[in-house]
């Protein structure tokens, strides 16, 4: 089954949705997902808030953001099967690296608190947060999931009760190591199907290259 065929309850992006956070990149990247037809969730990346400007990006590094992308930018989603928080790691005084913030982890808990049991549970930054010194305190919140990019480079692994699902990066021609790509999840009973897409020259397509199965409690 391709793609196009299959239903998208809600697409999740982690970020990096431009290059420099300018005006006229934020009106393409806003064309794009609205392109995608579903419900949207979105972080912004160490990308999206301003390198240059060094007054809007210690004292309003989401201005643009917010304002080209900030209906879709809402940090916490739920619907009858999923909730889904969304936790702004960049760090106003590094270039790459990321964060997670206080303020997001006391909101965190209070939103998952109130999450019914048999709801997924998901986490979504930007930047990987495997080494962070809060992330004990983000997996005491029992999450199923933890979604990042950053590193265009995919990839799934598990901590604790909790999967971390890289994302690699879907349009970018700064590709690295691995072509372009994005995940795919779907949810059947006790169980996920994570997909792994990635773009092929040769079909001048998207292909499944990588499909496993996790059981989620």
């Amino acid at each position: 089954m391709r793609l196009r065929d299959k239903e998208i309850k809600l697409a999740i992006v982690t970020g990096d949705l431009t290059q420099r956070a300018k005006k006229e990149e934020f009106l393409a990247a806003r064309e794009f997902i609205k392109s995608l037809n579903s419900p949207l969730f979105v972080v912004p990346g160490n990308h999206d808030v301003p390198l240059y400007n060094l007054f809007l990006r210690f004292f309003s590094p989401y201005k643009k953001f917010l304002r080209y992308l900030g209906p879709f930018a809402q940090n916490f989603f739920e619907n009858e099967d999923v909730a889904v928080f969304g936790m702004w790691t960049t760090d106003n005084f590094t270039i790459q690296s990321g964060k997670l913030h206080q303020k997001d982890l006391h909101q965190l808990k209070e939103k998952f608190s109130t999450v019914p049991a048999h709801k997924i549970k998901i986490i979504a930054c930007h930047h990987p947060i495997k080494k962070d010194k809060n992330l004990q305190e983000a997996l005491s919140t029992n999450p199923d999931f933890i979604l990042w990019g950053h590193t265009h480079q995919s990839g799934v692994s598990k901590l604790q009760n909790t999967l971390l699902l890289a994302s690699g990066t879907s349009t970018s021609t700064r590709t690295k190591a691995e072509a372009n790509s994005f995940n795919y999840m779907t949810f059947n009973n006790d169980e996920v199907v994570v997909e792994i897409y990635r773009h092929s020259n040769m079909l001048k397509a998207f292909e499944v290259i990588d499909r496993q199965t996790f059981a989620i409690s």
